[in-house]
């Protein structure tokens, strides 16, 4: 997975693109910080979490809590999501 900074705005906002390959899996990730948004740009996949599975598709929408565990795997044809939240590092 590749994890770019696009915008931070201190630790009132940041936002990254998270781009993952076809059939790739995230680590485990733990938003502690604050709460987060998720927009599917590109591609397919699943946003796990340890109690549910929810299908991710090209303009699907996440909300994260703040302290939610999550993952992300790509489908078939990979997966482009932006994530936007509280904190300098909205992914971790």
């Amino acid at each position: 997975m590749t994890e770019r900074a696009v915008a931070s705005l201190g630790p009132a906002l940041a936002a990254s693109r998270l781009e993952l390959p076809p059939g790739a899996t995230s680590e485990w990730r733990d938003h502690a910080r604050g709460e987060a948004f998720l927009y599917v740009v590109a591609g397919s996949g699943r946003l796990a979490l340890p109690e549910q599975t929810f299908p991710l598709a090209p303009e699907s929408v996440a909300w994260l809590e703040p302290g939610d565990r999550y993952r992300l795997e790509a489908g078939e044809d990979g997966l482009t999501v932006l994530a936007a939240g509280a904190g300098t590092e909205v992914g971790g």
